[in-house]
């Protein structure tokens, strides 16, 4: 990221800012574990910074199952489906 920052998206402003890009490395991190834990992938805390796993999380990376397969399966799934459904 620091060698070409244009590839990843990170404007010369933003390297002139905060040369290291830890900032940016840290938003990207926190903005991917927010949509992990909107998709119940994982527990993210945000005051604390720690992840926690989740079965589904867990099971989604044993088989290889894409973020946008989990959030299909999370929002076609309902807690009182009749038989059918």
């Amino acid at each position: 990221m620091k060698m070409n920052p244009l590839a990843y998206g990170v404007g010369w402003d933003e390297v002139i800012a905060d040369p290291s890009l830890g900032l940016k490395q840290r938003s990207l991190v926190t903005d991917a574990a927010r949509a992990l834990d909107k998709a119940k992938m994982m527990r993210f805390d945000e005051k604390s910074g720690n992840f926690y796993c989740t079965e589904l999380g867990r099971i989604a990376s044993h088989f290889y199952i894409q973020y946008s397969s989990v959030e299909t399966y999370n929002e076609m799934l309902r807690r009182h489906m009749s038989d059918s459904e």
